[in-house]
């Protein structure tokens, strides 16, 4: 974008602070800033700072500072078995209306108000809530950025749920939350999403303008895997359900087989939040550090990853992450949904302890490892290191 021009201006709503950057939700959405930023916009951001994911303002602003000015709205939303129980008599998922805020509703008025935006940026399917305030107070054009089909993730997860009375309700609340998204879907002017596989599941849903418009991330300029390092690693938030539920299926049903394989095998897993049943299950061969300082240094240092991921949608960040590290990820099938990468090629696909097993037997043999490692690194710079917001600024009639 032509930066002698006048400064087009954005207003970005999160549902949640996007630091640290210790998640694919928080770096996704870091990563939007910056784009934005880099194209000359004057940047705003209005966010909630949750009680579940609660950051100091002082550090907030401390980070932001060079990229966009910041506001913060606290907004309790921890899960209690009360506010569980009346949401019964609610017309809201529970999943949902958590993140709805008289408070946060109230400054949204006050800034939209008081200034005139070019874009909206709503992130996330809570953000939606607010779009009738939106539409209210600005004529701004309206982007969605769609993290995944939420309703999707929920569906999949109460598939396994054993409970039948747990099962009830999560039904109840998943079929609420569809309804609210198939709706909400028809009121952005775009929908920007972060793979393919949702852009095509996006266009069946809504008439709105579905625009593929992926994670940038940065990418190693040269392979340098330390080939030696035949560990195995799991990162990732262990307080989102999918990332739980995998790795809890990973333990039971595939680490047995591998560990009685290769006998000396490690399996490191990192992650915030972490249970205490993980904890305790630490012994020589399982290793579970909790939270880690350094996302990108903990891959560097470890082997291969695995992505056991059972449920969910939208695109994996750390998978991401991993292959512009140019390290080999094995994955599921659904962890690698939407990265359009190819199996036995730049990434590994397995999903029973017999397929583990066959793929780290294949990683035994350096030349095979070192080709989907460097394979992985070139897929990540072809198709995660350029950002892709100017043609969809342009295709959006900002030029």
């Amino acid at each position: 974008m032509d930066s002698s021009k006048k400064r087009l201006k954005v207003i970005m709503l999160f549902n949640r602070v996007p630091y640290p950057l210790n998640n694919g939700g928080a770096i996704a959405m870091f990563s939007s800033v910056k784009e934005y930023v880099e194209q000359n916009f004057e940047v705003h951001i209005l966010s909630m700072n949750t009680s579940k994911h609660f950051v100091p303002e002082q550090q907030v602003q401390s980070v932001f500072a060079p990229y966009a000015k910041i506001e913060l709205v606290y907004v309790p939303n921890d899960i209690t078995f009360t506010g569980a129980l009346l949401n019964l008599f609610s017309r809201h998922s529970y999943i949902l209306e958590r993140f709805i805020s008289k408070k946060y509703d109230e400054k949204l008025s006050e800034i939209l108000k008081n200034n005139t935006y070019d874009i909206i940026h709503l992130d996330a399917l809570s953000s939606l809530l607010y779009i009738e305030t939106v539409r209210r107070y600005s004529n701004a054009k309206v982007f969605y950025r769609a993290q995944n089909l939420e309703s999707q993730i929920w569906k999949r997860s109460i598939s396994k749920t054993r409970n039948p009375v747990k099962f009830l309700y999560l039904k109840t609340q998943v079929s609420r939350l569809e309804k609210f998204e198939l709706n909400a879907l028809k009121k952005p002017d775009v929908i920007l999403t972060l793979s393919l596989l949702d852009e095509d599941t996006f266009r069946k849903n809504t008439e709105v303008s579905v625009i593929f418009l992926p994670v940038r991330i940065l990418v190693n300029s040269t392979y340098s895997d330390r080939l030696e390092n035949d560990d195995i690693f799991f990162i990732g938030a262990l307080d989102w359900s999918p990332n739980a539920e995998g790795i809890e299926w990973f333990l039971k049903y595939i680490w047995p087989a591998i560990a009685k394989e290769f006998t000396s095998i490690k399996f490191y897993i990192a992650g915030r939040k972490m249970p205490e049943w993980l904890h305790r299950l630490k012994s020589e061969t399982i290793i579970p550090l909790g939270e880690v300082k350094d996302a990108k240094q903990f891959m560097l240092a470890h082997g291969i990853m695995v992505a056991p991921i059972l449920t969910g949608s939208g695109i994996r960040i750390k998978i991401m992450e991993a292959m512009a590290l140019g390290k080999v990820v094995i994955a599921t099938t659904i962890a690698a949904e939407g990265l359009e990468a190819t199996d036995d090629v730049n990434i590994l696909i397995a999903n029973t302890a017999d397929q583990f097993i066959e793929k780290l037997t294949k990683c035994r043999q350096h030349t095979f490892r070192k080709l989907i490692g460097e394979n992985a690194l070139r897929y990540a710079t072809e198709n995660f290191s350029e950002s892709r917001l100017p043609k969809v600024l342009e295709q959006c009639g900002f030029t």
